[in-house]
């Protein structure tokens, strides 16, 4: 009699897949890097370019000069800015405040203030209306710096302050400027000196080795952003420069008219540039600095909490590495059972050892996608509370590290669940190559 064999690979897969994808997210989160969910890990495997805010590859590090338009003093034009952006969070504020100090100036309390992301800042103090931002910015606001250019030409010739060391290109230092406008008045500019983050060339550098196109936008003039990425490695075609919210919209429209499954947009930005909508296609990470309010955000796919970028490349590595064991522990489970039954079928094969086939290749691959969960040595003191906020006196065990990917930890507001992106239908697999092809005026 042909005896009874168990076919049953369809339980082990339900068991083995999703710790596979659990192990994975858990093991990203020891490095440093929160993943808001499994389909963010599948859609990481088919990124073929990410797009870097200006901010997200670049830190302040001093005031160099303040440079005036009327006759308003220096110090207190600076005096302006620094009021603006006082306890905002931003770096750039404490640049601004260890100046006005060395200045023997004092900060001015704000009114009220307004932050446009990606644009500026808008602020009002002792009843004038000030707007503190890009240059680009405040053109689409009416504001026109063509007198400010005429006086200050070789600001807009020469980006590179410094050089130290050639052979070490994170030493480079580039002036950036900081428009203020009283009651729409333009004042004057407040430069500052930034820094290539020290990740930065590693990493993009790294993602050019896994076949992603790395572009750089943002709101500064043509000669800084191009002087940045030619020290990043990037081509100038795949450079924008002043770059207005309306205009990164403009952006990520183009690109996700070329987004399809296959081929998938990683956004990356240090302190939001610009509001996300809702149903944009895309993956949108964020550099350290936010973790709280980045995960609190539906939108936010995923968060590097050290604010380093090589995490990205990384968080990418790790996704295709779980895509690859999740294949591998699929054909784990299934190969053994279906070569049990025809192994039964031609020459008879004891239940019982079927059914122990199967459960030593569930197990099998169980402990394969365990291997996931392990995260690099240096030790991560994360500061989680009930709420998702800070506590610095908190080590995550691996109880909190599960409960960190439950509504309950991430999202105060558990009510409303996060909105899935909606995709457009599939199209070229291939993004555009040049900036100036993506249809902006």
């Amino acid at each position: 009699a042909l005896p009874l064999l168990q076919l049953d690979f369809g339980t082990g897969l339900h068991v083995v897949l999703p710790t596979t994808a659990l192990s994975a997210l858990i093991g990203a989160a020891r490095q440093g890097i929160y993943l808001r969910n499994a389909l963010v890990l599948e859609r990481l495997v088919a990124v073929k370019l990410a797009m870097f805010e200006l901010s997200s590859v670049v830190t302040p590090l001093a005031v160099t000069e303040v440079y005036p338009l009327n006759a308003i003093a220096p110090t207190e034009l600076a005096v302006l800015a620094a009021s603006v952006y006082h306890e905002l969070g931003f770096a750039l504020g404490d640049v601004l405040d260890h100046y006005v100090r060395t200045q023997a100036a004092e900060i001015v309390s704000c009114d009220r203030h307004h932050v446009v992301l990606g644009g500026g800042i808008e602020a009002e103090i002792r009843g004038a209306e000030i707007w503190i931002g890009s240059e680009a910015w405040l053109v689409e606001r009416g504001i026109h710096a063509a007198a400010f250019r005429q006086r200050y030409p070789d600001l807009f010739q020469h980006p590179v302050t410094s050089s130290r060391d050639q052979r070490h290109e994170f030493e480079r230092e580039f002036e950036r400027l900081l428009f203020v406008v009283r009651d729409r008045e333009l004042l004057g500019a407040v430069g500052y000196r930034v820094q290539l983050c020290p990740t930065a060339t590693e990493a993009i550098a790294t993602l050019h080795a896994a076949g992603i196109t790395p572009y750089l936008i943002g709101d500064d003039r043509a000669q800084v952003i191009e002087a940045i990425a030619q020290a990043l490695q990037i081509a100038p075609a795949q450079t924008i420069a002043a770059a207005t919210p309306t205009r990164r919209l403009q952006v990520l429209e183009t690109l996700s008219e070329h987004h399809t499954r296959d081929a998938e947009l990683l956004w990356v930005s240090r302190d939001r540039e610009f509001e996300i909508p809702k149903d944009q296609a895309g993956l949108f990470a964020e550099i350290g600095t936010t973790f709280d309010v980045s995960l609190a955000d539906p939108r936010i796919d995923l968060v590097a909490i050290d604010g380093d970028l090589r995490d990205l490349p990384h968080a990418i590595t790790l996704a295709r590495q779980a895509s690859t064991m999740t294949a591998l522990n699929a054909v784990t489970v299934m190969l053994p059972n279906l070569s049990v039954v025809l192994t039964g079928m031609l020459l008879g094969f004891d239940p019982v050892l079927a059914v122990l086939v199967n459960q030593c290749a569930v197990l099998l691959a169980e402990f394969n996608g365990l291997q996931l969960r392990r995260g690099r040595s240096k030790s991560h003191r994360w500061p989680l509370t009930d709420h998702g906020g800070i506590d610095p006196d908190a080590t995550l065990s691996d109880r909190d590290l599960e409960a960190l990917f439950t509504e309950r930890r991430i999202d105060p507001s558990p009510s409303s669940p996060p909105t899935q992106s909606q995709r457009p239908s599939p199209g070229s697999t291939d993004f555009p190559q040049n900036p100036q092809n993506l249809a902006i005026s």
